[in-house]
């Protein structure tokens, strides 16, 4: 206790000989300016302890008192940071702000061959920074890209017949081809093209995206770039860079398909409708057929009651039990389940002074509702060295092992001969356990044949799957080394080379257990039926079908780049040269009577025919082997320059040559010339200019071409062997390509006008382009002469033209700056098309089928003039001369004048863009991201009578259908007859009655994320952390249909929500 008292008494004292250095008042004087050094006015100083507050004076003066040395200030002031210091008793003490309110992003646009600063460059791109990218989470690269990119439309809906649709879901500034297989925009990654599977590139590796819109921008990749370019550069070290470690763990939940979101004709209406055609004896005749078809389950009990099998009330009650039956039940109960994505990352980079190096790797695990298994490991290794002052050498090298395992079948995945799965189907019983289907053969039959010698002919749905195992392996390899040499400053030469190769093997292995082998081992089956012994054609065990592709490509590129800067004048020139190859090979075979545990497999004779054991007709074994091999080459020149004076105006030139191996007899024919040109004027920093609303102005103009090429497509006769001759037992070919010396490359020109704008101190920026091109030399059919022996009617030729015109507007703005902040990005834009010149005269139903035809869209849609229904008989009416008719032969046929069908409007928007707000707090910020699609029309799904009676396939219209007089004044959907009339279903089917309006909104994710950087002088294990989650496809805003349909997917159940959570960890 003495201790304590001394202790205490000794502070006291201490603390009364340091009373009077802090009971002197102190006056503290200082000046607040911006970065810039002008002054603030009006900026808020308040004392820490004391609470005193004062306002700097208009040259951002102020004064406070304070008593303590160790006191501190905090300053503030409108759209700059808060700043908080200790006292200062130095003379012109002077304290910086810098603004809340973020500049326009100085952007280095990648275009895969130069890195250049977005103020030098005069063409039209599109850049997708980290931070944007990282809103949505998934395990490929390129689904985000369609929400967030200015010019970019994603078509995430089947492509309607005749139309094209790239397989990716992307386009750039619409389409400039008729060809869906070269429809997809270039992906180049890390500078050169990626000719790999698009999954096997891992979202976490990604630093930057860059699009390039326009010739300017894309001519350089020559006859590869029609439809927009997308570069993707992945993340590097740096130099002098400390070892940083980056860890990244996501995961995914998306609830299963709610299969009873998409309402059918109810089971018990559907078993009225079949005892309908069972009266009228419908399929009757499939009773005598010799591949005994099966029946319904429904006709199985109406039968045995009308053979005396069953009374009355027996089916009744059997009909009643199927009554109370919904396969869709089933599914949901024993196929279905939550998916479950999951992902996990590390990156670990680091530099010296001559050396900098990074490691990343990545893995993917997905298990879909209906249990299929995904699994992708990535990793990555990059290097840079400097080998000498003025030599570096940079190394890449990317692996990936990607497996993919089938799961349960989903809805509509168990085939039924001759129509689909009956509604009121069951696939288990009371206990769970498997019930049989008979969905090729009849029941009565199949139970019996072959006297119980053959193997179970019978279908277990619920279980059959598991006997089959599908799984596809895939292996990606490429490596990149590159050299650049400074000559002198400024003077750079680089030699660049990329190897690819990739490996994938689909193995479908259907085990004995599976209803496929024991149904093929059946049907070879040669039975003696007086000794009862089994021949098997097909010998017993399990069948292994096994496919192969290798692609192997090659790039080789040598440059030479000079920048150079003198007083007001500024020049970039590069030129080279690029070979590169590609080259594709595939197997496939099968193995009968396999055995996976000693790797064995039997014979089996490919020559002969046997007879079918159930309908006698004699068959060969199916042997689907087939090799496969293309090998394209293309070398290229190009040059790009640009020079800039006075960093106010810019003028690029660009040029590209190429040339291919698949066009072309003379060596003219096989060469493509392409260039670009441009210009750019930053008025803002013109001496006249002093229009301080408008604080940054810019105008850039370009014009120039790019290409396209199908590399399906040569100017060489080509034959490909399809087969072995029955009867000669040797090979037989076909002609594949016809010889076609004046085939050659699409080619599509541009005009390209933008305006770069900035308005009440860079607070409002964006963009405004608009664009016009004119493809020409669009390949298309050309009628062949038909005597000339080609086994074919037409031919391909360069002979469509086509244009197309849009709008890119960009609108960013920082609504709240300071410590709590609320930024806006609008993007708008449209497109539309026409194609101006085709060969081929298309008729009316060509038209209503998805033809093209010239002076409209390439996505045009045509229908049948709609005269509503017959009062009388509920049949729909269509026009004849102009006259309501229901002569459906004449309106359907050839003859029908094209002009008088109904040009609805385009099948995909062309109107379409997106709404992002984020706010944030501190460390946390929120997104929200609206996407829109408007002006466009999808065709209604509807029921088809024929259809209904035929395959049983329904449609919830069913029960809006015409029944008596006066219903046509409430439904638009034709009346049941009985037998259906083809014609009839099909004039409905493609009428304007069922054009409906895709236009929408949605709200496609919310993203909310808390960042946490740990502060100077704390010991903690990591320096930065992130939390965040994400809901994606949160739902329909608006829609124009008041069908309830998702114009995305108008025949598809209803999308469920994926919720994402992950966190991030910086070391």
């Amino acid at each position: 206790m003495h201790f304590y008292r001394r202790f205490f008494l000794l502070i006291g004292l201490w603390l009364s000989c340091l009373q009077p250095s802090f009971s002197q008042p102190k006056v503290i004087t200082g000046r607040v300016t911006d970065e810039s050094g002008q002054a603030l006015p009006r900026a808020t100083v308040t004392v820490s302890r004391t609470g005193e507050r004062v306002l700097t004076g208009s040259n951002g003066q102020f004064q406070v008192t304070t008593a303590l040395v160790t006191d501190s200030i905090r300053i503030t002031a409108a759209e700059f940071n808060v700043r908080t210091l200790p006292v200062s008793l130095q003379a012109g003490w002077v304290i910086i702000l810098s603004s809340s309110i973020k500049e326009m992003e100085t952007v280095v646009v990648h275009t895969g061959f130069q890195d250049l600063p977005r103020e030098r460059a005069t063409g039209s791109f599109t850049t997708i920074n980290q931070d944007v990218y990282d809103q949505q989470i998934g395990t490929d690269v390129l689904s985000r890209i369609g929400t967030i990119a200015n010019g970019v439309g994603a078509n995430t809906a089947a492509a309607p017949p005749g139309k094209v649709k790239p397989s990716t879901g992307l386009s750039v500034r619409g389409i400039s081809t008729l060809t869906s297989s070269i429809a997809d925009p270039l992906i180049v990654v890390d500078n050169f093209p990626y000719n790999g599977d698009l999954a096997n590139l891992n979202p976490n590796d990604v630093e930057n995206i860059t699009i390039l819109k326009d010739a300017a921008a894309a001519s350089i990749w020559g006859v590869k770039a029609a439809n927009g370019v997308i570069v993707i550069t992945t993340k590097k070290a740096r130099l002098n860079q400390p070892l940083r470690i980056n860890v990244t763990s996501n995961l995914t939940v998306i609830p299963e398909t709610d299969l009873f979101s998409r309402p059918i004709v109810a089971p018990t209406d559907m078993i009225d409708f079949e005892a309908f055609l069972f009266d009228r004896q419908f399929r009757f005749s499939d009773t005598l057929n010799a591949n005994r078809y099966p029946f319904s389950p429904v006709y199985e009990i109406l039968f045995r009651q009308r053979n005396g099998q069953l009374s009355a009330a027996e089916a009744e009650a059997q009909l009643k039990v199927l009554r109370e039956q919904d396969v869709r039940r089933d599914f949901q109960r024993y196929f279905y389940s939550t998916a479950i994505h999951q992902q996990y990352a590390i990156n670990l980079q680091g530099g010296m002074q001559n050396l900098s190096w990074l490691f990343s790797a990545g893995l993917d695990k997905n298990l879909s509702e209906l249990s299929d298994r995904y699994q992708r490991l990535t990793l990555r290794l990059t290097n840079q060295y400097k080998v000498l002052p003025n030599l570096d050498l940079t190394t890449a090298l990317y692996y990936v092992d990607g497996s993919n395992e089938d799961g349960n079948p989903g809805y509509g995945g168990i085939p039924f001969t001759r129509q689909e799965l009956p509604s009121y189907s069951r696939l288990a019983d009371e206990n769970g356990q498997p019930i049989a289907l008979y969905n090729t053969y009849r029941a009565g039959y199949i139970d019996t044949a072959g006297g119980g010698r053959l193997l179970d002919w019978k279908y277990y749905p619920l279980t059959d799957h598991q006997s089959v195992n599908t799984r596809t392996t895939t292996q990606d390899l490429s490596g990149q080394i590159g050299l650049t040499y400074q000559i002198i400053p400024g003077l750079t030469l680089s030699g660049q080379y990329r190897y690819q190769r990739q490996y994938s093997e689909t193995n479908i292995l259907s085990g004995m257990g599976s209803y496929f082998t024991r149904n093929l081992i059946n049907s070879f089956s040669q039975l003696n039926r007086t000794t009862g012994v089994v021949n098997y054609i097909i010998p017993k065990g399990d069948i292994l079908d096994r496919s192969r592709e290798t692609l192997q490509s090659q790039d080789l590129r040598a440059q030479l780049q000079y920048n150079h800067q003198w007083g007001s004048h500024q020049i970039s020139v590069l030129g080279g040269t690029q070979l590169s190859e590609v080259e594709n090979n595939s197997d496939s075979y099968r193995l009968y009577g396999y055995n996976p545990a000693i790797l064995i497999f039997a014979n089996v004779d490919y020559v002969n025919y046997y007879p079918q054991f159930i309908s006698s007709n004699p068959t060969q074994v199916v042997n689907p082997s087939e090799l496969r091999s293309t090998n394209n080459r293309i070398v290229s020149f190009y040059g790009n320059g640009a020079y800039t004076f006075r960093q106010t105006y810019t003028a690029s030139l660009s040029a590209r040559r190429d040339a291919s191996n698949l066009f072309g007899v003379q060596t003219n024919d096989r060469w493509k010339p392409l260039w670009s040109a441009g210009l750019s004027w930053n008025i803002a920093r013109e001496k006249f200019y002093h229009l301080t609303a408008l604080p940054a102005i810019k105008l850039r103009l370009t014009y120039g071409s790019t290409g396209n090429v199908d590399p399906s497509k040569v100017g060489v006769s080509t034959f490909r062997y399809v087969g072995t001759n029955p009867y000669l037992n040797t090979p037989y070919s076909q002609l594949d390509n016809v010889y076609n010396p004046s085939l050659q490359w699409e080619e599509t020109r541009m005009w390209n006008a933008a305006l770069e704008y900035a308005l009440l101190g860079k607070r409002i920026y964006g963009s405004i382009e608009y664009y016009y091109k004119t493809t020409k030399g669009l390949y298309d059919n050309v009628p062949t002469d038909p005597t000339a022996g080609l086994q074919r009617s037409t031919i391909i030729r360069n002979v469509g033209t086509m244009i197309g015109k849009g709008w890119d507007i960009e609108v960013n703005s920082i609504n709240i700056a300071g410590k709590f902040q609320w930024t806006t990005q609008l993007i708008v834009n449209s497109f539309n098309n026409k194609l101006t010149h085709r060969t081929i005269q298309l008729t009316a139903p060509s038209l209503v089928g998805g033809g093209v035809t010239p002076e409209y869209s390439a996505y045009s849609y045509f229908a049948y003039g709609w005269a509503g229904l017959d009062p009388v008989t509920g049949s729909p009416r269509g026009f004849v001369n102009k006259d309501m008719s229901s002569d459906y032969p004449t309106i359907l046929s050839g003859e029908y004048p094209a002009q008088d069908l109904t040009y609805i409007g385009s099948v995909v928007p062309t109107v379409f863009g997106s709404l992002g707000n984020t706010f944030s707090w501190k460390g946390f910020s929120l997104t929200a991201r609206i996407v829109y699609k408007l002006n466009y029309y999808f065709k209604r799904p509807t029921i088809s009578y024929v259809n209904l009676v035929n395959n049983k396939q329904s449609h919830p219209d069913y029960y809006l259908r015409w029944k008596a007089p006066g219903d046509e004044l409430i439904t638009d959907v034709p009346s049941f007859i009985y037998p259906a009339d083809s014609r009839r279903d099909a004039f409905y089917q493609s009428s304007e009655v069922l054009a409906t309006r895709g236009d929408h909104f949605r709200l496609q994710y919310i993203n909310l994320r808390y960042r946490w950087s740990a502060k100077v002088g704390q010991r903690l294990p990591f320096r930065d952390a992130s939390f965040y989650c994400t809901i994606n496809n949160v739902g329909l805003l608006w829609k124009a249909n008041d069908q309830g349909l998702d114009p995305d997917d108008p025949t598809g159940f209803r999308t469920p929500r994926t919720y994402s959570f992950g966190i991030q960890f910086t070391f």
